[in-house]
């Protein structure tokens, strides 16, 4: 060995790794790392022991993701059943589960693939296993839109009904039956029942019910004055009220005294007195 070429004698285990290494199989094997590693960039392309760790791991990375390139082709033809199906009036589910019913061995890439290049094919297969695929897509369409009625239909349905309800509806004096059409198209139906005595009475105390939708021949002197209601709880007596019920007793007279001094005094004017409620 030439001192000047190798910088001194070479040692035993160098002479040894010069004869046991296959020169020519190891540039291949390198090669063949370097091979994966071309496209990448700085010393990932370069430097050969950087450039082996980063190609083992990208091939441990790309077989799972081989796994997981199946698993989001088969959401992705499931997806494009579901849709396929959608447009019929069925799910994915059921339409699978009619296709099994009926023995039709078609997997789910032919079903997609139908679904995209041949859909009336796809058509022919549902109405095949779902005969009646029509009037579920005419139900579903339909499905949270409310139904219009004409007033035929509803004279048509709520009229006997209400002949049903009081049989006497057309005979009794005690009861009125009242049709008005409403804005929009709509019907609306009043049935007033009641002694007509009674309403006579009752109506010139309650005035809110002057424009209630009753019989004219019940009304007499509606417009008449509202007696004044006394907050006397019910004629309680004072020794049977609770605490409570005292002292908004107390605080009621009090407000009543304070508004009197103010309307003496002209701090504040007196309230209207009606002389009646107009209907």
């Amino acid at each position: 060995w030439d001192s000047w070429t190798f910088g001194g004698s070479p040692s035993t285990a160098w002479i040894q790794h010069i004869h046991k290494t296959n020169i020519g199989a190891w540039y291949k094997r390198k090669e063949m790392w370097m091979k994966y590693a071309k496209n990448y960039t700085g010393q990932r392309r370069d430097c050969f022991r950087v450039a082996k760790r980063a190609v083992m791991k990208a091939l441990k990375q790309r077989t799972g993701d081989r796994a997981k390139k199946g698993k989001q082709n088969r959401m992705v033809g499931i997806m494009r059943i579901n849709a396929n199906a959608r447009l019929h009036g069925l799910n994915y589910s059921t339409l699978i589960c009619r296709l099994k019913e009926a023995n039709v061995n078609l997997n789910r890439v032919m079903l997609s693939n139908l679904g995209i290049y041949d859909r009336p094919i796809l058509t022919n297969i549902i109405d095949m296993v779902e005969p009646n695929w029509r009037e579920i897509k005419t139900a579903m369409d339909n499905k949270g839109i409310k139904k219009t009625y004409s007033v035929a239909e509803w004279d048509a349905s709520v009229i006997p009904y209400l002949e049903s309800r009081y049989p006497d509806m057309y005979t009794d004096t005690n009861i009125r039956f009242n049709r008005k059409l409403v804005a929009g198209g709509g019907v609306q139906y009043t049935v007033d029942m009641g002694d007509p005595k009674l309403w006579q009475e009752k109506l010139p105390k309650m005035p809110e019910l002057a424009n209630f939708e009753i019989p004219d021949h019940w009304l007499q002197n509606s417009t008449t004055s509202r007696e004044e209601m006394i907050p006397d709880y019910l004629d309680i007596p004072m020794e049977d009220r609770t605490k409570s019920e005292r002292q908004a007793d107390a605080l009621f007279q009090q407000a009543k005294k304070v508004e009197a001094e103010k309307i003496a005094s002209g701090k504040k004017k007196a309230p209207p007195q009606k002389a009646g409620v107009d209907r």
